[in-house]
């Protein structure tokens, strides 16, 4: 026997289905046959349709009910995801960012150092472009004073 998805069919449609098979003079089952459903199904819209009148509470929609879950299961995972990011996280091994700022800085100032002094050897030992030495001189004054500031 061959796998039929199961129809999702709307309210609107079944109270058709019930009012059809309460307002024809047709069997019951050739309204079944034409809409597509069994009778057993058509007695059981019937039945669910009188306890909601005498009570008056409407029995949510299935698609509704589903759609409420699923939104629930993700809020739930939400929560969780905003919980895991406030949590603490530990510091870095290399402290605060202004630190880490002024190291990077004294490197560059150490590396540019370098550079100066493969200048100062001469373009032949150089295997980079060559740097304007007042822009060079300029840069070194302004690292050294930074690293001053920062041990004092």
């Amino acid at each position: 026997m061959e796998y039929t998805p199961r129809r999702k069919l709307t309210r609107e449609f079944k109270l058709e289905a019930v009012r059809q098979t309460a307002l024809s003079e047709k069997p019951k089952a050739q309204v079944a046959r034409e809409l597509g459903v069994r009778v057993g199904q058509l007695r059981t819209w019937r039945l669910e349709f009188e306890k909601e009148a005498v009570t008056g509470i409407a029995r949510p929609d299935r698609s509704a009910v589903e759609d409420l879950e699923q939104l629930r299961r993700e809020n739930a995972k939400l929560k969780m995801e905003v919980e895991i990011l406030k949590e603490k996280r530990p510091s870095t091994s290399l402290g605060k960012r202004s630190e880490v700022r002024l190291r990077r800085e004294a490197s560059t100032a150490v590396r540019r150092a370098g550079q100066y002094a493969r200048l100062e050897r001469g373009p032949e030992t150089c295997r980079h472009r060559e740097f304007p030495l007042a822009r060079l001189e300029a840069h070194l004054g302004l690292m050294a004073s930074a690293i001053r500031d920062a041990d004092a």
